[in-house]
């Protein structure tokens, strides 16, 4: 993954990225409702690739990581406290948190499975991981691969929820649970999907995981 080159695309375009969740205002509320449904009680919260805040703020998080500064500037805007620096890097010390959140960005990682294990060593003992991801063979996900729609997916690198299980065990995570919604593409929605048990045929894959 080009990392660098990622990164100043979304600086490049951060308005027109954030845009995308009032344009498809149904897809992004069906995205926070799944996400609210496997959200434990925490204390202490963190987003791992928080954009522009559209997901941690309403779910109760107050601190992201971002590396794109343009994007990371409306977050602020927002009321999000946000750090310069990336997944592969975290500059906290271990137990730092007792929930990290990742949606969708773990897409863009360089390395996900570094990332995933700076994750591992900032949360405390049983803390939480709760990850939302566009699975590779999902209607949504098939769609983004074929046709690498610039410019945000250029350099996109898609997962199936098999890929992402097995990125979890091996970091040392046991799947609590997952639920899924986006059934149709999201420009297609007129009102919220419903958020269902399971990960086979939704778009949008949201997933609990506890470090052991």
């Amino acid at each position: 993954m080009d990392m660098i080159n990622a990164i100043k695309i979304f600086d490049k375009n951060a308005h027109r990225y954030d845009s995308w969740y009032i344009k498809h205002w149904y897809a992004y509320q069906s995205e926070l409702i799944a996400l609210r449904s496997i959200l434990p009680k925490f204390n202490h919260g963190i987003e791992i690739g928080a954009g522009t805040g559209r997901f941690a703020l309403p779910l109760g998080i107050h601190i992201g990581v971002e590396p794109a500064q343009a994007m990371a500037h409306i977050a602020q805007q927002r009321g999000l406290s946000t750090i310069n620096a990336t997944a592969e890097n975290l500059p906290f010390p271990p137990q730092s948190f007792d929930l990290a959140l990742i949606v969708v960005s773990i897409c863009f990682f360089s390395e996900p499975h570094s990332a995933l294990k700076e994750v591992y060593r900032i949360l405390t003992p049983n803390g939480h991981l709760i990850i939302g991801v566009i699975p590779a063979n999902s209607l949504v996900g098939n769609f983004y691969l074929t046709n690498k729609i610039p410019p945000f997916y250029t350099y996109a690198r898609f997962f199936t929820v098999k890929d992402m299980m097995t990125m979890l065990n091996e970091t040392g995570f046991i799947i609590k649970t997952m639920v899924q919604t986006l059934f149709d593409f999201p420009w297609m929605l007129s009102k919220e999907d419903p958020t269902l048990k399971g990960h086979t045929i939704g778009s949008f894959v949201a997933m609990h995981a506890i470090k052991i």
